[in-house]
């Protein structure tokens, strides 16, 4: 069932996190709707939410809204963020009309008016549960598959039945922080960015409430009072335990009262504990797939806020970078703010850097050696040194230029990142792919501080300063014959015409191999061609 929402005609209750009292949702929708609308609300069957322990709503809304363009050009695809809400909210906690309360629909419309992002699907899932406020976006075995939800039926929903780019961002705010991470560390090859407001359970801070013995029976205490009578700390710690801790026996399914046990079994689906014990392969996926994290906490939100600055760093240990920042206020009290400032801008930035994962047809043609991914990169300027040569392209003397680097002793731990480095400066634009072309070429690499190229050419040694650049990378491996050659032309012919890139003239390369020994299996070239957006 899908149904238009009118902008004027959402009406939300306060309290996205707050959970003090339920959130009473007064929704007013449109008598009549416009082809071209904000906001779907699309109601979809969850399998994945069927027979459960406790009783569950398969039936789920998901709001989307969509970018002004989308009806305008019906082959255009787009980016999708995905975000997620709190504990004790459902989705229309993002769609507020009371003041200081985030409403994503006002903050899109404002931002695309004043052309500071670029155009985006946004994807609000409800996930509220009536026995727990939510599930902790987990699969429990009582509580509910909340991940899989998720990543089962809201996702594939979604792309096939919008038209989609497969560049997706996560975000959420604390229970949805929590998932936004939780979803980036267990399915990087979904999500390439993400934005965790003040998530919660990160890490021993947020434990630190249910950690002693004494805390335990203060918990207990609240959570054998009748249900009716139980506050906002009953509500999060039975959440958490049907969510990390569950148990087969009724009423609650829930390993309660609360023992060591019991907290164990949560400290383990911690965001810190989870990223500390990830397989070395699950890792490498993390840090070569998710290229954006931002996390963001209130200065006075002191557990939270001290658990993602450790979890900032405990990224960074990893060779993850991750920003970290803090704002004045609490745990939810600024997220009007960013969402109108901060979290669109960021993932419109993060897509703009992050090339199309669809390659044209003659480039996925020569899957066998490429890298499907291509990325977007912005070096700082840096210094070539090495030897030069121009003609045509497969002429002697620009073919020679690699066996005399190679046959001159270079030592490969002089360059940096042990690479040989190639430039051509030729304006590829006006390039024609034949061999009439005069082109120049460099050959060297970047020299680390103090190094210098062999004295045998010192006397052919000259050097070329490369400016700051974005570049679009591609990757290819294995021995340089005519596939090299068919993939190269196919990104020049076929890719840039296609993408949302102009290419701003000449490339360089960085070859990987042994000794610089080019024509092997295991030699990777990596081509950088510095563009802008057209």
């Amino acid at each position: 069932m899908k149904t238009i929402i009118g902008i004027m005609a959402l009406a939300i209750s306060a309290g996205l996190f707050s959970g003090c009292s339920e959130q009473v949702i007064a929704k007013e929708m449109a008598a009549k709707a416009a082809k071209q609308q904000d906001l779907v609300s699309v109601t979809i069957t969850s399998p994945s939410l069927q027979q459960n322990v406790l009783p569950l709503k398969a039936e789920r809304e998901l709001l989307i809204a969509l970018p002004p363009s989308y009806h305008q050009d019906p082959n255009k695809t787009y980016p999708v963020v995905y975000l997620l809400h709190g504990l004790g909210a459902n989705a229309y906690g993002w769609f507020s009309q009371l003041e200081a309360e985030p409403n994503v629909t006002k903050a899109l419309q404002s931002l695309y008016a004043q052309q500071q992002i670029n155009d985006m699907i946004v994807v609000v899932p409800d996930s509220f549960t009536e026995h727990a406020k939510g599930g902790w976006y987990t699969n429990s075995a009582t509580g509910g598959k909340w991940e899989d939800y998720i990543i089962k039926d809201v996702i594939p929903y979604i792309e096939a039945n919008y038209r989609t780019n497969q560049q997706r961002g996560i975000a959420g705010g604390s229970m949805g922080g929590y998932g936004a991470l939780k979803f980036a560390i267990n399915y990087p090859e979904l999500f390439s960015g993400v934005y965790a407001m003040s998530p919660a359970l990160v890490g021993e801070n947020w434990l630190s409430f249910m950690s002693s013995d004494s805390q335990r029976e203060l918990i207990n205490a609240g959570l054998a009072m009748p249900k009716d009578q139980w506050t906002w700390n009953e509500i999060i710690n039975y959440s958490a335990a049907l969510a990390f801790a569950p148990s087969a026996h009724g009423p609650l399914y829930a390993q309660v009262p609360f023992t060591e046990q019991t907290v164990s079994q949560i400290r383990a689906n911690s965001i810190s504990v989870m990223l500390d014990q990830l397989p070395a392969n699950q890792l490498d996926k993390l840090k070569t797939q998710v290229s954006a994290i931002k996390l963001d906490a209130g200065n006075k939100d002191w557990a939270i806020n001290a658990d993602i600055s450790e979890l900032a760093d405990q990224l960074a240990q990893k060779g993850i970078k991750a920003f970290y920042s803090e704002y004045p206020g609490g745990h939810s009290d600024r997220l009007n703010l960013l969402i109108e400032q901060e979290v669109f801008q960021f993932f419109s930035q993060h897509f703009a850097n992050t090339l199309p994962a669809q390659l044209p047809a003659s480039l996925a043609a020569l899957s066998g050696s490429l890298d499907f991914k291509p990325s977007m990169v912005e070096l700082p300027a840096f210094t070539v040194t090495g030897i030069e040569a121009s003609g045509y392209e497969g002429s002697p003397q620009l073919a020679e230029l690699w066996p005399r680097v190679n046959a001159s002793g270079i030592d490969p731990n002089s360059c940096n990142n042990k690479a040989g480095i190639g430039v051509n400066t030729l304006d590829l634009n006006t390039y024609n792919f034949t061999r009439t072309n005069q082109i120049s070429y460099l050959t060297g690499c970047e020299l680390v501080a103090g190094a210098r190229f062999p004295a045998s050419l010192s006397d052919q040694t000259v050097t070329r300063d490369i400016p700051t650049n974005t570049y679009a990378v591609f990757e290819f491996k294995g021995v340089m014959e005519q596939r090299y050659h068919e993939y190269w032309l196919s990104i020049m012919q076929d890719w840039f015409p296609t993408s949302d890139y102009e290419h701003t003239g000449g490339y360089f390369f960085e070859y990987y191999g042994p000794e610089f020994a080019l024509n092997q299996e295991s030699s990777v070239m990596k081509i950088y061609f510095p563009v802008k957006k057209k």
